[in-house]
């Protein structure tokens, strides 16, 4: 705080001193007693300043004005400290009593010294005996004036008549002509200063004036009239001046100017007159004749009033009237839609008030709730619900408090009064609406009845569970299937002597294990509609190593893939694929006695394409060889199931042989 601050502060509101009401020991007759003598002392010392003021302004003669307004400022210093004392009672502002004292001091101090030298002027003025006496002596002589001024009087009287006497036959002459001088004076006067007043109001005003001869011509220059058209006298002499007016209104305007000049009678309306900038103007016209003693017109006196801000005020008034009216014809029909919307609406609607009783609500809610819409406007919500759902009480006591709106989906049915009543299942929106002091005010309830939906939904579960045990029975069962086809493969293969015929039963074996695989995974999977490829790929591949027994064991399997779902149309071709593949690689990449690798690698591409890839590191192809055209069954199938996917292979032969599969995805 700085140090005017503080001193501020220690100055107005110093807490350093007790009140003086502690002097007192707060004894409320004795503390009112002051208060009240302190305020009419207060008072009073207003008072007399004031009445001293007053006796100053209304007698000017008074002497020594000064001293009455320093008598004045002393007495409101005084009464300053008595308002004081009354302050520092409850509040210690000892240094703001002791400072308006000290400036009481100064004054009275001041007051006194100017007192000094006027005592003397004061003793010099006359007191009331000498003032008597003064006054008679002056009354004396002015009686003796006036008997002087009589006498005078009589004599003058005397000689008048003689002269009078003499000069009465001039006299009456003079006076004759004096009358008439003086009247004609009189008369030249008044016309002069009507003829003044009358330019003088020309202009001045705003509106423009004018006057036209018995028959309504302009026969003089007429300034306002060209000073606000622009047109020069020779321009609207006679008739001319029509040619400012619009020419819209020309033939009215001469109409009515025409019957009013015939008829001698007042003329008024309303024209619109081309100011010299080119800009129509609404004028008001009034135009009065000028009678002669005969009745007969001597001439016209027009006034024209610009009304164009008062044309335009009401033009745009009425286009205010017209959008009110407009914006009330809307907020009515947008009142009745939602009326009628909030009537006929099939979801449950009610507003609450600050206290949460039902201000409104439709009769959809009310059969919702098993009570009469008369019934819900007379009670509040703790005392319909208190008793059936104390959950809906307590969820609106934290409405009320958070003002946050909440959603209440799928809440089940509890109506009090409908115990026969099937339950049901509602979705309850509430939406409150706070006021500026972030209370809430309202609260607006929407009820949606979602029972058939719900019973919907349930019964799509049910029927979903029982599609899906039914489709991972059929599953199941086709892998059962396939499987005994690989055993009765297997068991037939058992009888036959010949390597060749041997060696097709076994890839035939190879490609119903595939298969069977597959369907062993669906049925297995969460998701009946594909599977996890990168897990099948591995089961498969170990599937294949187990088949060609001890001949594989020296021949290391690598899978890369991540995570790709695939259904059953896309994975029973890629399956067969990966089969014919790595079977030809178990056969023929490596030689008896040398290790080698299989790599096998499924991975995303670009714009949603999958890319398989098999490789080996044994001898490889014939440079020669054309794999598309081979007569193996392995290649050419290989090759028509990858136009079954869509896709494309690429074939690299050296350093063992890769086949990359790229194709897009449909289904994953």
């Amino acid at each position: 705080m700085s140090f005017a601050q503080s001193f501020l502060n220690d100055f107005l509101w110093s807490r350093q001193f007790v009140p003086h009401g502690h002097c007192y020991l707060w004894n409320p007759g004795l503390v009112s007693l002051h208060v009240l003598a302190d305020l009419l002392i207060a008072l009073s010392y207003y008072a007399i300043p004031i009445g001293l003021l007053s006796f100053i302004q209304k007698r000017r003669d008074v002497p020594f004005p000064s001293i009455f307004s320093l008598f004045g400022a002393f007495i409101i210093c005084c009464g300053t400290t008595h308002l004081l004392a009354i302050w520092t009672l409850w509040q210690p502002s000892y240094w703001l009593s002791g400072s308006v004292k000290a400036v009481t001091a100064v004054v009275s101090l001041y007051t006194a010294l100017e007192l000094v030298p006027l005592i003397p002027q004061a003793l010099a003025l006359p007191n009331p005996t000498q003032l008597a006496t003064a006054n008679q002596d002056l009354q004396n002589q002015i009686a003796e004036r006036k008997r002087a001024e009589a006498d005078l009087e009589s004599a003058r009287q005397d000689l008048e008549m003689r002269v009078q006497e003499r000069t009465l036959q001039l006299s009456r002459i003079n006076e004759s002509l004096q009358v008439e001088i003086t009247e004609r004076k009189r008369v030249e006067q008044a016309l002069r200063q009507s003829e003044e007043r009358y330019r003088s109001l020309i202009e001045a005003t705003t509106q423009i004036i004018w006057d036209t001869n018995a028959a309504g011509e302009f026969v003089t220059e007429q300034p306002s009239w060209s000073a606000f058209t622009g047109q020069t006298y020779p321009e609207s002499a006679g008739w001319g001046w029509l040619a400012a007016i619009h020419p819209e209104d020309q033939q009215d305007t001469a109409l009515k100017w025409s019957a009013a000049v015939q008829q001698r009678e007042l003329y008024e309306g309303e024209l619109r007159l081309q100011r010299q900038d080119g800009e129509y103007r609404h004028m008001n016209v009034r135009a009065v004749p000028v009678l002669e003693p005969d009745g007969s017109v001597r001439e016209w006196v027009g006034f024209q009033t610009d009304i164009t801000p008062a044309k335009q005020v009401e033009a745009e008034r009425a286009q205010l009237l017209a959008r009110e009216q407009l914006a009330r014809a809307e907020a009515e029909a947008a009142r009745q839609q939602l009326a009628a919307i909030f009537e006929t609406s099939p979801m449950g609607i009610a507003l609450l008030d600050q206290q949460q009783r039902f201000v409104a609500i439709n009769e959809a809610l009310a059969e919702i709730n098993g009570i009469s819409r008369d019934q819900h406007l007379s009670h509040s919500v703790p005392e319909l619900f208190a008793a059936s759902d104390p959950a809906i009480v307590e969820l609106f006591q934290i409405l009320y408090a958070t003002g946050q709106p909440f959603i209440a989906p799928d809440m089940p049915a509890n109506v009090p009064g409908r115990e026969d009543r099937r339950p049901g299942f509602y979705n309850v929106y509430y939406l409150p609406r706070t006021g500026p002091n972030l209370e809430v005010e309202s609260v607006l309830v929407y009820v949606v009845d979602v029972t058939e939906r719900k019973q919907a939904e349930e019964q799509i579960k049910a029927s979903l569970r029982e599609k899906e045990v039914l489709l991972k029975e059929v599953h199941h069962r086709v892998k059962n299937n396939l499987q005994v086809i690989s055993s009765l493969l297997n068991l037939q293969s058992d009888q036959i002597q010949d390597s060749q015929a041997l060696e097709v039963f076994k890839e035939s074996q190879n490609r119903v294990r595939s298969m069977a695989l597959i369907h062993e995974k669906l049925y297995q999977s969460k998701h009946l509609a594909s599977i996890d490829f990168s897990d099948y790929i591995r089961s498969l591949t170990d599937t294949l190593l187990r088949s060609y027994g001890n001949s594989a064991n020296r021949i290391e399997l690598s899978m890369s893939a991540g995570e790709v779902l695939l259904g059953i149309d896309t994975a029973i071709p890629l399956g067969l694929i990966i089969s014919e593949l790595v079977s030809n690689a178990l056969k023929h990449a490596f030689t008896e006695q040398e290790p080698g690798m299989i790599r096998v690698g499924l991975h995303n591409g670009s714009n949603s394409e999958l890319m398989l890839t098999v490789s080996d590191n044994g001898i490889g192809l014939p440079k020669d060889f054309d794999w598309q055209n081979s007569e193996s069954l392995g290649l050419r199938l290989v090759n028509d199931l990858a136009e079954q996917l869509d896709g494309s292979i690429e074939f690299w032969n050296g350093n063992g042989t890769t086949f990359k599969l790229t194709f897009a995805v449909h289904e994953q």
